[in-house]
């Protein structure tokens, strides 16, 4: 459980760390639009699913462990913006393992009828690595350089990695002794995951371009959406022919608690991490905060989920039913996420602190609902398969949100300038990423404030779309008991 506990601590520090160290990494690298997203982390999901149902768990989690090291260490000396993306596409690649590893390890050490517990207690960890990493990465960013939130990573991740090798013991997943390496290859599905990364890829570029670099109809931005859409037909037919060797067996994707836990996961992750992607941002160039309050005044949110997760994972525990709290998710988030796009330069410190506290109880409580849906549906090894879906869910929900996201932003604080400071150059402001110019005069200062609170509100309404949608899964995943469902194992 040390391990478990650090690998979720490490996965919500990485992810969390950089948010209020955004606007100076942009201002450094000169452009807001080559913002590192989890893009590789839901790319590889999937196989990494499938890899740990065939290889020992703890040599995995090793390795990854290793890779993550080598990729927050490449971002901590990027020389630029292509570098430091480099480093980040590797280090979500290994994210995608470790992530899988800890759910690995809570299969392996507790009975169904307790996951939910031990899992809430490693989010729990995630969650207060969330509330205290945007407060590290503003002090780290702001008295010393935004570099030093890669750097403070590194001694965890050793951390974690002599835990693993000395302390526990994975028996779970077939050893590679009785099988030769193309027989490794087949079972592993390469092609599979070779067509669904471009899928991803391919689609959040557009996204991204869409409106902000390219207008909508330019053929840069459609090219590579309808090439996303026929490599996806091409890879749904490539897993229905492969069977039960395909990265996503069909009977896995057919169940309601798959289906419909992916949907909600991706909703609700993709809603959260729009918000929490903007809000440093908000505080720093609409309220005029330093770095280092800026991520104070984030805390609100990762408190309400460092609150909501272990508690639903007790109550779920206790009354061995999670669809309950995925519905009070689904009625919680929105007006919560309604309310953060009323939001200006004028805002009351009450209202900042307590709508966010609201959104992350709200996403916290129904947070869990979809891996313990699918555990309570399949048996041990095909759930490792299942969670894998939904933790893809959760990845590439966040990616493509706020790259859909980014580009509302992105576009509407481009035509307010264009609008209300047509003498004002807007590759100028851009080169200054999510921050305003010390250079400007009062006048232009206010014009230029009013239009980043422009651009975030219009931005929210994404998330605020998103939130409402969860009702869609948390209204059709099976209801099952996990206590019910572990006696009929037995």
């Amino acid at each position: 459980m040390v391990a478990v506990c650090l690998s979720f601590m490490l996965v919500g520090l990485d992810s969390n760390i950089i948010a209020t160290a955004v606007p100076a990494m942009t201002s450094y690298f000169g452009t807001i639009n080559d913002i590192a997203c989890r893009l590789m982390s839901g790319s590889f999901q999937l196989m990494f699913g499938k890899l740990y149902t065939m290889l020992p768990a703890r040599i995995l989690i090793l390795v990854n462990l290793a890779i993550f090291a080598a990729g927050t260490l490449l971002c901590a000396l990027a020389p630029s913006s292509s570098i430091f993306i480099l480093g980040r596409a590797i280090t979500g690649f290994a994210t995608a393992a470790v992530i899988s590893g800890a759910f690995a390890m809570v299969i392996h050490i507790s009975p169904l009828r307790k996951r939910s517990t031990y899992a809430g207690m490693g989010a729990a960890t995630e969650a207060v690595a969330s509330l205290t990493a945007p407060l590290f990465g503003g002090l780290l960013t702001d008295q010393l350089s935004w570099r030093w939130c890669f750097y403070i990573q590194l001694p965890l991740i050793v951390g974690i990695f002599f835990i693993v090798l000395f302390f526990i013991d994975l028996t779970a997943g077939k050893p590679m002794a009785d099988q030769d390496f193309l027989s490794v290859l087949r079972k592993l599905d390469v092609l599979g995951t070779a067509l669904f990364v471009p899928t991803i890829t391919l689609l959040v570029l557009a996204l991204q371009w869409g409106g902000s670099k390219y207008d909508w109809s330019d053929w840069r931005v459609i090219l590579p959406l309808c090439i996303s859409a026929a490599l996806l037909m091409v890879f749904i037919r490539h897993q229905s022919r492969f069977g039960e060797q395909a990265t996503v067996p069909f009977r896995v994707l057919r169940r309601r608690s798959v289906l419909f836990g992916f949907l909600f996961s991706f909703y609700n992750n993709g809603s959260l991490s729009v918000i929490e992607y903007y809000m440093p941002s908000y505080f720093q160039t609409v309220k005029g905060f330093s770095v280092s309050m800026s991520g104070v005044m984030v805390l609100p949110t990762a408190a309400g989920l460092v609150v909501s997760v272990p508690l639903a994972g007790y109550l779920t525990t206790l009354v061995g039913y999670y669809s309950p709290f995925m519905l009070l998710n689904s009625i919680i988030t929105p007006p919560a996420t309604g309310l953060l796009t009323t939001l200006d330069a004028g805002s009351k410190l009450w209202r900042l602190i307590s709508y966010q506290a609201l959104l992350g109880f709200g996403t916290g409580i129904g947070f869990q609902g979809p891996q313990v849906a699918v555990q309570a549906t399949f048996s041990d090894f095909d759930s490792q398969i299942a969670i894998a879906i939904i933790q893809l869910a959760q990845a590439i929900g966040p990616a493509i949100a706020v790259a859909g996201a980014q580009t509302i932003f992105t576009s509407k604080l481009n035509s307010y300038l264009a609008r209300f400071a047509s003498n004002l150059n807007l590759a100028d402001l851009n080169r200054y990423g999510l921050t305003v110019p010390d250079w400007l005069n009062p006048s232009e200062r206010e014009i230029v404030v009013s239009a980043y609170s422009y651009a975030l509100n219009n931005a929210f309404y994404l998330p605020l779309a998103l939130a409402c949608m969860t009702i869609i899964g948390a209204l059709c995943v099976e209801w099952k008991s996990i206590k019910g469902a572990e006696e009929k194992r037995s």
